[in-house]
C-alpha cells in the first residue's frame, strides 16, 4: 500500500474514492452538512468474507491532519436484489431489524488500532455472524449442506422464518467433510466448548440467531391524546438470554413517538403521530441511522 505521504503530494499515484459532493461531514452539522456518506460494494455470493480493511486520508494538503474523517464505522451485510432466489420479487429494505433487511452489521471506531499509520487511518472490520465454540439447542427444522459461512447461514435462516426458524448451527467444513447449516426454532439452550459441566469439544460449530427481527407494529398512526395499546410482532425479541447472544442489555425495548415533521423528545405535539421501534443494539452504534 501506497504510504500517504505520497498520495498527498501526488493524488493520481493512489487508487482513492472520492465523494461527488463537497460538503461531506461524517456527521450532520447544518443543511449544508447532511447525514454520512456510504459506500456500497459487492463479493462473490458464495464468498465467506472474513475481514474488511477501510483506510480514510486522515491528511490533507500539505500533509496537514484533517479535521474530518470517518471515525465511527458501521458495515452492512445483505443481499443483492436477483441473487437471492429465496428473495425472488422481494425488494431489499433498508433495515438490520426487517426480514427483507440486512444480514448482519458490525461497528468500529477508526481509533480502535491507536490512530493513523503511515497509509492513512486503517479501521478493520472482523465479520463474523454468531458464536465460535458454542451450541444453541433448539428443534431442528432442516439442514443445509455446503453452506460458505456462518453469515449465509444466518441469512438462510432469516429467509426461513415463516418456517419457524429462530437460531442456527453451523459446522465449520474440513478437508473430508461439508460445511452443514442446521436451521432450528427458538433457542432451548446455549453450551459453550468446555463449560460447567460439560466437557465437549465446539470448537468447530458457530452459532446463533436471527436477530431482532420485527414483523408488524399496530396502530401505524395514533390522533395525539387519545389512549392506546401498542402491539409489536416479531420475532427473537429482547430477552435475558439474547444477552449472550448479542452483548446487549437484558430485556428492554423502546419505542419512540414520532410527529409528522419529525421526533419531538419522543412525545406528539399535534398532528398525527407514528412510531419507532429501535432496536437495543441500534441505541449507541447508530444514533444518527434509526430505521424505522
Amino acid at each position: 500500500m501506497v504510504p500517504e505521504t505520497t498520495c498527498v503530494q501526488n493524488a493520481g499515484a493512489c487508487a482513492d474514492w472520492w465523494s461527488q459532493g463537497l460538503n461531506v461531514n461524517p456527521y450532520e452539522v447544518d443543511e449544508t452538512h447532511g447525514e454520512a456518506a456510504y459506500v456500497d460494494f459487492a463479493v462473490p455470493e458464495d464468498a465467506d468474507v472474513q475481514c474488511v480493511r477501510i483506510v480514510s486520508r486522515s491528511k490533507g494538503p500539505g500533509g496537514v491532519d484533517r479535521m474530518y474523517y470517518p471515525k465511527e464505522m458501521v458495515l452492512y451485510r445483505g443481499w443483492l436484489m436477483g441473487s437471492n432466489d429465496r428473495k425472488e420479487g422481494v425488494e431489499f429494505m433498508d433495515s438490520p431489524i426487517l426480514i427483507d433487511g440486512w444480514t448482519e452489521f458490525w461497528t468500529t471506531t477508526a481509533d480502535a488500532a491507536g490512530g493513523p499509520s503511515t497509509n492513512g487511518q486503517v479501521t478493520d472490520f472482523s465479520t463474523k455472524c454468531g458464536l465460535s465454540n458454542t451450541m444453541l439447542f433448539g428443534e431442528l427444522i432442516d439442514y443445509v449442506q455446503g453452506v460458505p459461512s456462518p453469515c449465509h447461514c444466518k441469512q438462510l435462516c432469516i429467509d426461513s422464518i415463516d418456517s419457524g426458524c429462530r437460531s442456527f448451527k453451523y459446522r465449520i467444513g474440513t478437508p473430508t467433510l461439508q460445511p452443514i447449516c442446521y436451521l432450528q426454532g427458538e433457542v432451548i439452550s446455549i453450551t459453550e466448548g468446555g463449560e460447567g459441566d460439560s466437557c465437549q469439544d465446539f470448537s468447530g460449530f458457530v452459532s446463533g440467531d436471527t436477530g431482532l427481527r420485527l414483523m408488524d407494529v399496530t396502530p401505524k398512526s395514533v390522533t395525539p391524546g387519545s389512549p392506546f395499546s401498542l402491539t409489536v410482532s416479531g420475532v427473537n425479541m429482547p430477552t435475558v438470554e439474547s444477552v449472550v447472544l448479542r452483548g446487549t442489555t437484558p430485556a428492554r425495548q423502546r419505542v419512540n413517538c414520532r410527529c409528522e415533521g419529525g421526533l419531538r423528545g419522543g412525545c406528539c405535539c399535534g398532528g398525527r403521530c407514528g412510531y419507532r421501534m429501535l432496536a437495543p443494539l441500534l441505541l449507541c452504534a447508530e444514533a444518527r441511522r434509526v430505521v424505522e
